[in-house]
């Protein structure tokens, strides 16, 4: 017997009247737990939203420094692909350079440092928020990664 079929002996179809207070309050029940599914879904979204967010704002500010980084390991791989020597650089904010012909200005907010080490250089950056790459090396006959879709970024 479903809750509105007649019962045995009934005049007719079940009403929530006729079944009482305990299905009534059973249909409260549901549609209670109903909207604290549908509340908790909605903070569960929010919450997965905001922690996105930020990680999505925390990769964008980080990624003048890494294109910097990568574009100053290029110049250096390429005067030592040419046979010479890399330069030391410790270059702050806005600051410019010449490397092999192609100049370099590092983004602002961002510090970019080139040490020499045997035959080869490893370049380094730090951005103001703290963020910093770690040691990207190098020398004649290993190529830095590419600057795939950084380098089209401005």
């Amino acid at each position: 017997m479903t809750d509105l079929e007649a019962a045995p002996g009934s005049r007719g179809p079940a009403t929530r009247a006729t079944l009482g207070p305990a299905y009534a309050q059973d249909q409260v029940n549901r549609d209670r737990q109903l909207w604290l599914a549908v509340v908790a879904a909605v903070v569960c979204l929010t919450a997965l939203f905001a922690v996105a967010r930020m990680a999505d704002l925390h990769a964008d500010r980080a990624r003048p420094m890494y294109r910097d980084v990568l574009s100053l390991a290029w110049l250096e791989y390429g005067v030592l692909h040419d046979g010479g020597r890399p330069a030391p650089v410790r270059l702050g904010a806005g600051e410019s350079t010449t490397i092999g012909g192609h100049r370099l200005t590092v983004s602002p907010g961002v510090t970019v440092r080139v040490k020499v080490s045997g035959d080869g250089f490893c370049v380094r950056g730090a951005n103001q928020y703290g963020d910093t790459t770690g040691w990207q090396c190098g020398d004649a006959r290993t190529k830095p990664p590419e600057l795939g879709a950084l380098g089209s970024l401005s």
